[in-house]
């Protein structure tokens, strides 16, 4: 391996390096709660994460996570229909740079509470 090549390599892993910071994974989403409305709709809100581009929205359902909904900036997701099972939510930010995606940590997963039957 000559010189160069080994200043080649150096430039190289500085410049991954520095991709790195700039594509730094997005904080983990806070204040995740749910709000229930008279006529049988809830509403999941988060708070905002600094430097997000949106967040992803997750439902557990037959025993594992699955992705409901991508939203751009809005904090809030609208459940328009609740089961009659009880099932939880969790929510996660993600940060695009490019082509380039990062994500940050799932939020702490909340109660969305089963739709009462009508007498």
């Amino acid at each position: 391996m000559s010189v160069y090549d080994d200043k080649m390599n150096q430039e190289m892993l500085k410049v991954v390096c520095d991709l790195n910071r700039l594509i730094a994974e997005a904080a983990k989403v806070t204040g995740v709660k749910i709000s229930y409305k008279k006529s049988g709709k809830a509403i999941l809100g988060w708070k905002k994460v600094k430097n997000a581009s949106g967040y992803e929205i997750y439902r557990y359902q037959n025993k594992r996570w699955v992705k409901v909904k991508k939203v751009g900036k809005k904090t809030s997701f609208v459940i328009k229909k609740r089961s009659r099972k009880t099932v939880y939510y969790r929510v996660r930010a993600f940060r695009k740079k490019g082509k380039n995606v990062s994500y940050g940590k799932y939020s702490r997963k909340v109660k969305c509470k089963a739709l009462q039957k009508a007498k």
